[in-house]
């Protein structure tokens, strides 16, 4: 679940989230648009508020970034080769 769908389902908006977390609203919109990596610290915080684990959160999207960039990491080297 994107960070995006955990906020919607608990009715928030950008602008709550923002406040919720003591942020300024850009810097709230750009973790959610990934302009921006989000710290632990933050993460913990986002978790707390919409009530899921912080793995559900973040996690997959940087395990499915870190394979997609290592298979195409492989297929350059084999082209290189």
């Amino acid at each position: 679940m994107s960070i995006v769908e955990a906020r919607m389902r608990r009715g928030l908006s950008q602008r709550d989230m923002a406040d919720l977390l003591h942020l300024p609203y850009s810097t709230y919109n750009e973790y959610e648009t990934g302009r921006k990596t989000v710290p632990a610290e933050i993460a913990t915080k986002i978790s707390e508020i919409v009530g899921e684990p912080v793995g559900s959160l973040f996690l997959p999207v940087r395990f499915a970034v870190s394979e997609q960039k290592s298979e195409e990491e492989c297929e350059n080297n084999k082209d290189s080769a």
